[in-house]
């Protein structure tokens, strides 16, 4: 069963366009069951959907449920709401910067502190700041 366009049913005066979609069930139903869950029509809720997502072109999409995004925020402590956002989390998380030195921690050393830092229920770049200090602090003979 494949999705497809029937047609520009009728164009109204406003800019909305009415069109008719075909659907597999199983895939009708699913947004069947969110739109009950946030008490909108079916109709409703694809049309949403369609206008929130309609920027997201790329042939290689990443879309993440609520769930894996949940754990995303939990990750870089912090929520996550737009690509821009993602990005520069990752790239805050990944990037350790102290004046003009600026290094860069393996995905080792991130798999290793995460969850030290889950465990303590904070964020894996203060912990791993707090650490790197603390290392410094020694080294200097400051402790």
């Amino acid at each position: 069963m494949k999705s497809s366009l029937l047609g520009l049913v009728e164009s109204r005066p406003d800019s909305v366009v009415l069109v008719r979609l075909e659907l597999p069930r199983e895939v009708f139903e699913t947004y069947e069951a969110q739109s009950a869950a946030s008490g909108r029509e079916v109709e409703e809720e694809l049309s949403t959907r369609l206008m929130r997502c309609r920027e997201h072109t790329a042939s290689q999409c990443i879309y993440l449920n609520d769930s894996d995004r949940q754990q995303l925020g939990v990750l870089v402590g912090r929520s996550i709401s737009t690509p821009a956002q993602l990005l520069n989390a990752v790239r805050n998380t990944m990037a350790v910067r102290c004046g003009t030195i600026k290094g860069e921690l393996s995905r080792r050393h991130l798999d290793r502190l995460t969850p030290r830092a889950k465990a303590e229920h904070r964020a894996p770049e203060e912990v791993g700041w707090r650490e790197m200090l603390r290392g410094l602090e020694e080294f200097l003979g400051m402790r």
